[in-house]
């Protein structure tokens, strides 16, 4: 039988969000400062952004797991999102 590994956070990237404005971009950044986090493209291999909206998903990396929370909840508060998820990791073993 597959094993299965239920849920697991990305540690490089713990939250995804989906930005309502790229422009603020910067905005976003400033807020999220105080807990030395890095905002990165999920998907840069987009090449046509009309055809898709996965080119305004962003990965947020935190310098601290702790600070995952906080960074939750600054981003709900922001209003420059649509949503914001846990970055989660699904893997199954091959089937034999």
């Amino acid at each position: 039988s597959p094993k299965m590994m239920a849920y697991e956070s990305n540690s490089s990237a713990e939250l995804l969000i989906d930005i309502k404005d790229k422009s603020k971009i910067a905005e976003l950044t400033k807020l999220l400062d105080p807990l030395q986090a890095k905002l990165e493209q999920a998907f840069p291999e987009i090449k046509d952004t009309t055809s898709t909206e996965l080119d305004d998903y962003y990965t947020v990396d935190l310098k601290n797991l702790s600070d995952t929370t906080s960074a939750f909840e600054i981003l709900l508060k922001s209003g420059l999102i649509d949503d914001v998820e846990y970055n989660e990791v699904y893997a199954l073993s091959p089937v034999e």
